[in-house]
């Protein structure tokens, strides 16, 4: 009789191997998933630790329970190991998809999505970007122009990189930078404004499924999965998890 737990295969997922146990087949290829994801983070991880320190600093991010204990290293390791997953489930770390992946990683600048039309004032605002304590407040159309007056904004990053800013994603001078710090302001947003009276910079006492429920609003409903997959890539596609 065939052990159950250590069954041989002679040709497990078409592959041709004989004498490999499915586990340690499995978990190989797990581990080598895994690395490819490492490796692709490793050349986004700065853009995207950047842009997050950014937002945090203009738009004075806050903690606890009352929201009133600047954002620590600890809480903003959680938004980052977010924004990976929300980079992996959008486009591999710019690696997959139809829509420009290698442009916008975080897929942030869809010409035909609505935050990118409220953020470039070709709609209605929609949004209100509130500050805390010393932090100004903006209408999202008014973030690029209240961005670009810090010099510690990249040039990149400016929407006065693109030759037609309607075009988003589409226009040849689309880069990453601009995918990750317009994609992160947005999924701070969407987070953290998800509950009754919640505020762009209230994050609140850390939880998983805060930020995780949270974040299932980037995706602006098209994907009734979005947030299935999330949890997917944070239970061990991407190299971290929220604990």
């Amino acid at each position: 009789m065939l052990n159950l737990d250590r069954r041989k295969t002679l040709g497990i997922l078409g592959l041709g191997i004989i004498g490999v146990s499915q586990v340690d087949l499995l978990q190989g290829l797990t581990m080598e998933y895994r690395d490819s994801e490492n490796d692709l983070w490793d050349a986004k991880k700065r853009t995207a630790t950047s842009a997050l320190d950014f937002w945090v600093d203009l738009l004075k991010l806050q903690e606890g329970s009352t929201n009133n204990v600047a954002l620590s290293n600890d809480y903003k390791s959680h938004w980052l190991c977010l924004i990976r997953a929300v980079s992996w489930v959008e486009s591999k770390h710019g690696t997959v998809g139809a829509n420009e992946p290698s442009r916008d990683p975080m897929q942030s600048g869809n010409p035909k999505d609505s935050w990118w039309k409220s953020l470039t004032h070709q709609s209605e605002d929609s949004d209100r970007f509130i500050g805390g304590p010393s932090a100004n407040n903006y209408w999202a159309h008014e973030l690029p122009a209240a961005a670009a007056l810090k010099s510690n904004f990249p040039a990149n990053a400016k929407l006065s990189k693109l030759s037609d800013v309607k075009k988003g994603h589409t226009d040849t001078a689309f880069n990453e930078e601009l995918s990750y710090y317009w994609g992160i302001v947005y999924l701070i947003q969407r987070v953290n404004t998800r509950l009754t009276n919640g505020k762009t910079y209230k994050c609140g006492t850390y939880s998983k499924s805060y930020l995780v429920e949270g974040a299932t609003g980037y995706n602006g409903g098209g994907d009734p999965n979005y947030q299935t997959k999330l949890k997917k890539a944070l239970g061990g596609e991407v190299g971290c998890s929220l604990l």
